[in-house]
């Protein structure tokens, strides 16, 4: 298993799953059938019962260019949310 850093959220990669997380939560996943299927875990399918599916496609890295742009307004930690005005607990 290999990681990819993007600024303070990494990537882990294996040969059939690539999961996206800051140090406080999972963002999201990449997961290979016949093709790569991703998925947002900070959102909600449009049923509200499972994470947000972003589609499929046929390279892992296609798969994770999408995981990265659904989540890219997610603020990835706590003392983030805090410096840009928000209320940390």
């Amino acid at each position: 298993m290999d990681r990819t850093l993007t600024a303070e959220r990494s990537w882990s990669n294996s040969k059939f799953v690539c999961a996206l997380a800051d140090s406080d939560r999972h963002l999201g996943h990449v997961i290979k059938d016949e093709k790569w299927h991703a998925y947002d875990a900070t959102h909600l399918n449009e049923a509200s019962q499972g994470f947000k599916y972003l589609g499929a496609f046929v390279a892992a890295a296609a798969g994770r260019r999408a995981v990265e742009s659904s989540v890219e307004g997610v603020v990835p930690k706590k003392e983030s949310w805090a410096r840009a005005g928000g209320f940390a607990n």
